[in-house]
């Protein structure tokens, strides 16, 4: 998987400098403290951050990215994950869904994260584009398909037979065949942003996740994917 195609479909939403990354040689751990201190700063510094990421563009893109799809009111996922920790703390998972979440809530941004291998297995490429009628996905830790809405944000594999790793639309869906375990080596990280956000935004993004993880896993290494933009 060397390219990341953004169908025409998704440009129109907004999907402009989309960035994804592979990560290679990580370790699940279920116990490790390498990300303590980034945890607590993280949450005395939220509801201030909070404030001062409203006001800015990139972030307010992803509202817009939900309207241009028809659901105005929706609360983008980046917002949820920071109202959440707001009220309630960080909610710790693994090493790696911790580093992924800490940037997400710092920036306000909707994240994918999945293991590699498992998209690798069914996918030589990552195309971004908008659901068709039929298309379906199963939701993490669940076991039966979902239908997705037709004109939704999706990325997976557009081309028979059809399969989508993520929905984002009406529905925040990662598709359960290919979440992170305890088995996992590689990580695939698609950072979808929106109309406001660079390509070096975006990269940003994925680099601040890369060296979060690299606290608990050392050797790894990360590769961009290129990007190109189909009519």
């Amino acid at each position: 998987m060397n390219t990341l195609y953004v169908h025409r479909a998704a440009q129109v939403l907004g999907i402009k400098h989309p960035v994804a990354c592979l990560m290679d040689q990580v370790t699940v751990q279920s116990d490790s403290h390498e990300l303590d201190e980034e945890i607590t700063q993280l949450i005395a510094e939220l509801p201030v951050r909070f404030e001062t990421l409203q006001a800015q563009a990139e972030y307010q893109g992803f509202s817009e990215l939900f309207a241009n799809m028809g659901y105005p009111d929706q609360t983008p996922a980046g917002k949820r994950l920071i109202k959440g920790f707001i009220k309630n703390g960080f909610k710790r998972i693994n090493n790696i869904v911790d580093a992924y979440n800490i940037v997400s809530a710092r920036h306000g941004c909707g994240l994918g994260l999945h293991d590699a291998s498992k998209v690798f297995a069914v996918a030589d490429h990552l195309d971004i584009f908008t659901a068709l009628d039929g298309d379906e996905i199963t939701p993490l830790f669940k076991n039966k398909k979902m239908p997705v809405k037709p004109g939704d944000l999706v990325y997976g594999r557009s081309q028979d037979p059809r399969l989508l790793i993520a929905w984002l639309g009406k529905k925040d869906v990662d598709a359960d065949d290919y979440k992170i375990d305890q088995d996992t080596q590689s990580l695939l990280l698609v950072v979808t942003g929106n109309a406001r956000t660079s390509q070096e935004y975006n990269q940003a993004i994925c680099d601040e996740v890369f060296q979060l993880i690299k606290n608990t896993s050392p050797d790894a290494s990360i590769k961009m994917l290129s990007t190109t933009s189909l009519d």
